[in-house]
């Protein structure tokens, strides 16, 4: 079973970048201090990680930078007690078809913003979340280094299992703060 959930994966994965080339997307890598906005995926089931990010988020926004947070929820349906607040949804499974497209007005809309960057903290083989991310129009994507994905991504970070994601989130800090595309040729 799980070998056929693998190639039904990678069948829907094919057809969506075969659809995803019709879509006319100038990637732009820009370091932190030249972006306006960002958007920042994350797994909204997991507690921990959901304060991670809204600290981060926070502390980024203080910076001067518009940024939106969407938490995936790998279940049917968003829990009842989570309640959306500014700059901060959610969505899941059902969210996304079959074929890849965002369904509801909270995928739609995310879709559709032309962020400066988009940073995927989620596990990069779910489905809805990849489909997500092939039909964004952020300038940029940024996330964890995958085999499969790879294609989806401007920039990619390599991460070991263990380490925390406050970390993970403090190294990409670290590393897009070094990128200076105004002053100096990459």
């Amino acid at each position: 079973m799980k070998k056929l959930r693998e190639w039904v994966d990678a069948f829907r994965l094919k057809r969506l970048l075969l659809s995803q080339g019709k879509i006319k997307r100038k990637p732009v890598l820009k370091g932190l201090a030249e972006l306006s906005s960002l958007a920042i995926l994350y797994r909204a089931d997991n507690t921990e990680a959901a304060e991670v990010v809204q600290h981060w988020a926070n502390h980024l926004r203080k910076g001067g930078l518009a940024v939106r947070t969407l938490g995936y929820f790998h279940e049917k349906s968003i829990p009842e007690n989570v309640q959306a607040r500014l700059n901060s949804d959610f969505f899941c499974r059902r969210d996304v078809t079959s074929g890849g497209k965002p369904t509801g007005p909270v995928l739609q809309t995310f879709a559709a913003e032309p962020f400066d960057m988009l940073i995927n903290l989620c596990d990069p083989s779910e489905w809805p979340v990849t489909a997500l991310l092939a039909n964004t129009s952020a300038h940029c994507r940024v996330g964890k280094q995958s085999a499969e994905e790879a294609v989806l991504y401007d920039l990619l970070f390599s991460v070991a299992e263990h380490v925390p994601l406050y970390k993970q989130t403090g190294v990409i800090e670290k590393y897009l703060g070094m990128i200076h595309t105004r002053h100096e040729k990459i």
